[in-house]
């Protein structure tokens, strides 16, 4: 068993609510009742998957909480060294910025993970079938002349 508490039981409430707040504000639906405080579903080759973030609290002795993620793909996870250190008594500016930093952090490790990769690549490879038929339709029906 861990020394640790990986929930936000720990976390001061404003600090958490805060951090709650701004991942809410890119597309993060808040959680409540759980270990993870947030989670946000993307579309991929293989169907919805999950991403998580929790607040980790490594105890008194400790000067930072650690807000890190959760996203599997390719047999492992893919948020598992996006964590980021937030002091325990930061100001809200300084949650927000580091919150912010791990959210876009987040989204790029995502979107890079291979089956999110897979779904743009049939996406775009889609869109330009659609696009190569009305290019033919156009030339194949030539507007008469005036």
């Amino acid at each position: 068993m861990s020394n640790h508490d990986n929930t936000c039981g720990g976390a001061d409430e404003a600090l958490r609510s805060t951090i709650v707040a701004q991942l809410a504000a890119v597309g993060w639906t808040p959680l409540e009742g759980g270990a993870a405080i947030a989670n946000k579903m993307y579309e991929t080759a293989v169907g919805l998957k999950e991403a998580q973030v929790y607040l980790a609290d490594y105890g008194p002795t400790s000067e930072n909480y650690v807000l890190q993620g959760q996203y599997h793909s390719e047999g492992r996870n893919v948020l598992g060294g996006s964590g980021i250190l937030i002091p325990k008594f930061s100001d809200e500016a300084t949650v927000t910025q580091l919150t912010q930093k791990f959210a876009a952090g987040a989204e790029k490790e995502v979107l890079q993970s291979y089956a999110a990769r897979l779904l743009r690549s049939r996406e775009e490879i889609a869109v330009q079938g659609v696009h190569d038929a009305s290019e033919e339709e156009e030339g194949e029906n030539p507007a008469p002349p005036m």
